[in-house]
């Protein structure tokens, strides 16, 4: 029926279903941190192109009306320490300049993932943590940052073990909690059947 059909839609939108497993996901990451040499800046350069994830086909579970344009179609993959040095390495890619989309998974850190968020960006700017929320066996957290140079908004998943995280120049926090609902169980099949032999660092 149509009516249990869109029930059952909005149900997995708003953080029902199973709890996914990130099992693969973290194997992937394990191989990745042991292969990949951060430059004294903990930084490195993973190329040009979107290995991580097919992320045109993430782009398209954007919710309705949530912009995802950029202003430049050139991507960056890379490998970062974000926060503290004994934070996690986050990989990403990330498309656009001013007007930017991107998305990031490594290990969970240690203690609480709000706290860490705030350490991510201490150097630079502030976030606003907008609100939590249990989906499928993690939290979601959804969030803006405030720079002197930009407004970006996000929202990352966390069970402990791994963390995903989507974000946009153009989207509000509620538009970036709905796209990473959407969009959860894609990352952790994408980045779990992730070959980490394909992802190498390369001179910027």
């Amino acid at each position: 029926m149509l009516l249990a059909g869109g029930a059952l839609v909005a149900w997995r939108l708003l953080g029902g279903g199973d709890d996914v497993d990130p099992s693969a996901t973290l194997a992937v990451l394990d191989q990745l941190d042991r292969d990949i040499e951060l430059d004294d800046t903990r930084y490195a350069y993973l190329g040009d192109r979107c290995q991580l994830i097919d992320l045109d086909g993430v782009l398209d579970l954007l919710p309705a009306g949530a912009d995802g344009d950029t202003d430049e179609a050139e991507l960056s993959q890379y490998a970062v320490v974000q926060g503290n040095l004994v934070d996690p390495v986050v990989y990403g890619c990330s498309e656009g300049f001013e007007r930017f989309v991107g998305f990031t998974f490594g290990h969970a850190p240690d203690g609480g993932h709000r706290q860490y968020l705030q350490r991510t960006v201490a150097d630079f700017g502030t976030i606003t943590v907008e609100g939590e929320a249990a989906v499928r066996g993690g939290t979601l957290y959804w969030f803006c940052v405030e720079t002197d140079d930009y407004r970006s908004c996000g929202a990352d998943w966390s069970d402990g073990q791994v963390q995903l995280s989507l974000y946009g120049s153009e989207l509000d926090a509620d538009e970036a909690a709905e796209w990473m609902r959407a969009a959860l169980t894609d990352l952790l099949e994408q980045t779990g059947e992730l070959d980490p032999d394909r992802i190498r660092v390369e001179e910027f």
